[in-house]
């Protein structure tokens, strides 16, 4: 049925980025093993940007492969569109493409996080000194609240649109004047 195959993408487009999500935690992880002393708070700096700046490129970065895929006719790789009957090939490409971005996201953050500057923000913006607390905060309060939110804008850029273009607003507002029942 049409509702179960819309649960169907909707999971399809969440594990898209439940795998992307793995690539920039073990990432991060990784990046601030580079800073010994200071892990837990690179990581944590690393998570902010990446949640902040690096939504910036991923948005900018999805746009440009979809505008990529509708330049070329890839049909396959118009996200969030897998085919009727579902085409596993599709999702695994888009998939591919996501991962891509990702990746290169993770880089243009690391790269910015090698400016100097950051040692002395990574102090000011995580003060914490007892370790049990840090920890919380870093690990747990934190990546919970920001995780949610950027899932949720994510997952608004990656999900398929409706086929049907909505009426301009002005158009909307005559018919519900008027007591015409338009359903977009």
């Amino acid at each position: 049925s049409g509702k179960s195959w819309s649960r169907f993408r909707r999971a399809a487009d969440s594990a898209k980025q439940a795998f992307g999500a793995l690539v920039i935690h073990f990432a991060n992880i990784g990046f601030s093993k580079f800073n010994s002393h200071k892990q837990c708070t690179w990581y944590f700096m690393n998570f902010l940007l990446d949640s902040t700046l690096g939504l910036f490129v991923i948005f900018v970065l999805l746009k440009l492969a979809e505008c990529i895929a509708h330049c070329q006719k890839w049909k396959a790789l118009k996200s969030g569109e897998y085919g009727t009957p579902f085409h596993f090939t599709w999702w695994f490409g888009q998939c591919i493409v996501y991962l891509i971005v990702m990746a290169s996201e993770k880089t243009l953050i690391i790269c910015f996080m090698l400016i100097p500057f950051w040692d002395k923000v990574a102090d000011f913006v995580l003060p914490i000194k007892d370790r049990k607390a840090k920890d919380a905060v870093v690990m747990l309060i934190v990546p919970f609240i920001v995780n949610v939110i950027m899932f949720w804008v994510v997952d608004s850029i990656i999900m398929r649109k409706g086929s049907k273009k909505r009426k301009p607003f002005r158009e909307r507002v005559i018919y519900y004047k008027n007591n015409v029942d338009v359903s977009d």
